[in-house]
Parts: C-alpha cells; structure tokens; sequence
C-alpha cells in the first residue's frame, strides 16, 4: 500500500539513493563529506569540523540525549551559519528527507532520534552578539544556541536584580538546555505556577520554513503570522527552526518581601481536594514543589517531625500574602503542619525533594534501579492524581515492576491543569543486564498499555513539560491525513517518526485514508516503540 497523498511511497524515502542525492547536492552547494574513521586511533573530535558525516557510528551513538529510544542517524549535518542551514532543509524539502534536530540533547523522549538525517544545530550561530539586551524595554533578543542556566544568571546581573528570566526549568540547572529546544518544547519550570510557560513571554521569534524562507513572526501578528507563531512554540521544529527569539524578562520580587515555606502531614486522603481548591481559587506563588509517599518520605523530610510520618510536602516560596493564603485554603481541608525556612534551607529541601525522584519497593534494599522514561511529566488536575498513581502502580506491578512509591512535580496551573507529576520505570539493573531485550519487551507494553490509558481513561497526554518525541505522531494518528497535506503544501518538515508510524500502519494493513481502527492504537504504540529501543 502507498500513501499518494504524499506524492511518493515508502519504499522511496528508504532508498539508498535518495539520501546519496542529497548528500551529493549538498556536496555541489559546497559542503564538505567525512566517512566513518579508518581506524580506531581517529576521534569524534577529530570529525566535528566537518559539515556531512556520513556512516560514522561512533559520532551517531556518541551524540545521544536523555532517553533510551535510540536510532543511529546515516549522516550528521552540523551547520555554523544560517545559510548552510537553508541548504540543509530546501535540499531536503526538494528530496522528501526526514529531518530530525538536535543542540542541547537533553530530552527524554527519543525526539531526534533517525536512521535518516540529524542536523545538530549546537553550533550554529544565527546573530552576533548572540544576547542582545534592551535595558529599556527590558526584553533579549537570544540566539537559539544559549545556554537556559547562562540566561537564568545574566538577567539579574545586567539589570541589577529588577528583573529575571522568566522560564527556568530545573534540569537547566543540571544539564545544557538550550532556548532552541526550551521554545521548541514550550517549557516552563520552577517559575510556572507565578510566570507559566516560555509562550507567555516570547514577543517575536526569526524562524526558517521547511522551505529555506527566512522569516519574523510576531505573537500579535496577523492571523496567518500568529498560527504560525503558535505552531512554532512547541512544534519541536516541524514547522521551522527557531533561530532566535525576543523575549521579555520578568520583574524580580524583592528578595525582603519573599517567603519560604515548608507544608507537610501525616495523611493526604484530603491533599489533592485542597490543590484542586488552590487551583480553582488561582493561588498561584512563585515557586510550588511537592513530593508525597505512600509510606514515609526519607532524608531531611523525615526530620521535619519525629511523632509522625511524612506522607506529604509541599515547598512554597513567595510574598507572605500568597503562602499564608495557600496555607489557609490546604489547612481548611485536613490537618497540616508548616516551617517557616530560610533561603538555604528551602534551596536544601528543593535539592532533597529533586535527588529522591523516584523509589521503588524492593526485598533487597542494594538492588539498583534505571529510572527509564516512558509516562514522565503527567500534567492533571490534581483531584485526579490518587487514581491516576493507583493506575500507574496497578500495571507497574502487572509487568513485573516496583510500584512507586514516592513521587514528585510541580505544583504547575500554567495550562490550568494543577500539578505535573514526574513519573519513570523502575527497571532493575541485574534484571536489565541478564536480558536486556526482554526487558525492551516488557517497557514498550507498559509504555504503549499506560499511554494509551491515560490518553483514553484519563484524558491526559504524558510528557506535558518535554517533547512528545517518537511518540508525536502516535498522538496525532487520527490527524494523519490532514499531517500529510500540510507536508505536501511544504509546511512540514518530514518526520521520521512520521514515517515509522506510515511504516507500522501499512505492516499491519492500516489504510491512513479511512477512519483510524482505534484498536489497534497500543499494538502500533508497543511496535513503534519496540524499534527504536532494539534497533
């Protein structure tokens, strides 16, 4: 079966010779083309000067990001200027390539992952200065390549602690976040219940098309700018590259009007209630933190009371009108004990909270555990958090997983959801190791069985605060057709976990032009993700 709403097959996009053509146009457009190293002694470093690599597998492997799903790329494109970066996508545009996009290499979800074609854009510089700071309007104008962290420091210092950046993602703390991919995913953080998402803030963005058109777009443009605007943030580079963005900053509180608390009890049969109360009543402070346990919360949590145990915490920080109004509603459900903290102590609490993560039962407290993405970043309200945790543990448990008992997020009313759960598979190392396929087996039945529920059931799409990745178009499968025609009017970078998902419906006999069996959903899902963690 072909896909003629496509203007080409399958089996073409998979042909040999297509990725040769666009390797030899992009060759007579100047570029140059490196093959795998001809002996062991050469060295990735060695290989990143040049713009095509072509069949080297330890470069492919070596540039990975935080997930397990992985495939490795045919050629690596690493551009350094926007005029090798049009060539890049008008040549595939013409060829019909897969695209994936990479800088900070930081996701959890596979999302660059390829077996056709992966441009890394960490080197790529689109302005000079690369931050361009407006001390009036107090707004930047930032390449795509910044560092999140270097943004989260710079603003206080340039505008002597008025203003901050506005978006600041734990992880960006920890590892290198790029705005490329903090815009391409529409990610908040710590800041998210006061401030909310990179979108509220970005006022105008330089993109290139799939086609090479360089162009401006504005939040307040008109229509058709502002659709586009809007499937940029978040489009994680289908619908164009982000080359930089204008962004506005955010007023600093006076550190003297800040508060920082610590809420905790014993019992949270009432906890999710009285969230869902702060959220209907738009209590939002500048910082919201919780972690809860189905037994007791180790470390400096259990330190909090030597009567009791913790089951439940929330970290607040903000001025004393909003805690002490947080504090009233949460108390009005159930009884709750509060610590008033100081900057170092909130900081060490907030540090705890992020290290315990996840724990799983086990006889054998030496066992080891992966923390294996699959369901993480579940945006819900919070009154649906206890039966959404007991469905999560209930399928842990029937594929021969700990259940978790410990779990933490944000407190996070930016989508006016309430609370974005973290949520990773315990996979045990020995058990890993010994057998690590049927291992794979077991994490994309689970994976597939508890996406496919919570989309179903619950009515939430896992991953709110990252990118959908390989998962993308799985959630879009019933938009398929309509994909498709916005790839043929070249509005769409062509995917290639587009392509797996084509690829998987015409293996089992799926015609994408008719309505989708929803059925077969969670087979296709097991399938997809079956490929790329054993490929």
């Amino acid at each position: 079966m072909h896909f003629i709403l496509l203007n080409m097959n399958l089996d073409r996009i998979n042909n040999q010779n297509n990725l040769e053509d666009f390797i030899r146009k992009l060759e007579d457009q100047g570029f140059q083309r490196r093959y795998k190293p001809q002996n062991q002694s050469e060295n990735s470093k060695e290989i990143l000067g040049y713009d095509i690599i072509v069949d080297n597998l330890i470069l492919a492997y070596s540039i990975r990001d935080c997930s397990f799903l992985h495939l490795n790329p045919k050629i690596i494109c690493q551009p350094r200027t926007v005029s090798q970066l049009q060539k890049i996508l008008q040549t595939a545009d013409i060829l019909h390539i897969p695209l994936t996009f990479a800088s900070g290499k930081t996701g959890l979800s596979g999302g660059f992952a390829t077996s056709f074609v992966l441009v890394d854009l960490e080197k790529l510089v689109t302005q000079t200065p690369s931050i361009i700071m407006d001390v009036d309007s107090y707004t930047i104008q930032v390449d795509q390549s910044i560092l999140v962290s270097k943004l989260i420091r710079y603003v206080p210092l340039q505008t002597k602690n008025r203003f901050i950046f506005p978006c600041q993602p734990s992880s960006a703390f920890k590892l290198p976040v790029r705005i490329g991919g903090l815009i391409g995913t529409n990610a908040s953080g710590i800041t998210s219940g006061k401030l909310g998402p990179i979108y509220d803030w970005i006022d105008s963005m330089q993109i290139l098309l799939p086609t090479g058109e360089i162009r401006t777009v504005h939040k307040m443009g008109n229509p058709s700018e502002h659709n586009l605007f809007n499937r940029i943030i978040g489009g994680m580079g289908l619908y164009g590259v982000i080359l930089n963005a204008k962004i506005r900053l955010a007023r600093a509180s006076d550190p003297q009007d800040l508060t920082h608390f610590v809420l905790f009890g014993d019992n949270f049969d009432f906890i999710f209630e009285a969230l869902q109360e702060i959220q209907n009543q738009k209590i939002f402070p500048l910082n919201c933190e919780f972690i809860l346990s189905t037994t007791d919360i180790p470390g400096k949590f259990k330190e909090l009371s030597q009567n009791k145990p913790i089951r439940w915490a929330i970290l607040l920080k903000d001025t004393k009108n909003i805690t002490t109004r947080f504090s009233n509603v949460v108390s009005s459900f159930g009884n709750i004990s509060k610590k008033k903290l100081d900057v170092n102590q909130y900081k060490n609490f907030l540090d705890e909270r992020t290290g315990l993560a996840i724990q799983t039962k086990s006889n054998d407290p030496s066992q080891e555990f992966i923390r294996f993405p699959g369901f993480e970043d579940i945006l819900m309200p919070p009154n649906k958090l206890k039966k959404v945790l007991d469905e999560i543990n209930t399928n842990l448990v029937e594929f021969e997983f700990p259940p978790i008992i410990i779990g933490y997020g944000h407190l996070n009313f930016r989508k006016g959801q309430g609370l974005l759960l973290h949520v990773r598979i315990p996979v045990n190392v020995s058990d890993f190791a010994s057998n690590s396929r049927k291992m794979y087996g077991r994490i994309a039945k689970l994976t597939a069985k508890m996406n496919y529920i919570l989309e179903q059931k619950f009515h939430i799409r896992p991953k709110a605060e990252h990118s959908t990745g390989v998962f993308t178009f799985w959630h879009q499968r019933y938009d398929l057709q309509k994909i498709i025609q916005i790839i043929n009017n070249h509005q769409m970078i062509i995917s290639p976990h587009l392509i797996s998902i084509l690829q998987i419906c015409r293996s089992k006999g799926i015609n994408i032009n008719e309505t989708f069996p929803d059925n077969q959903s969670e087979a296709i899902l097991e399938t997809l993700l079956q490929k790329y963690l054993t490929n």
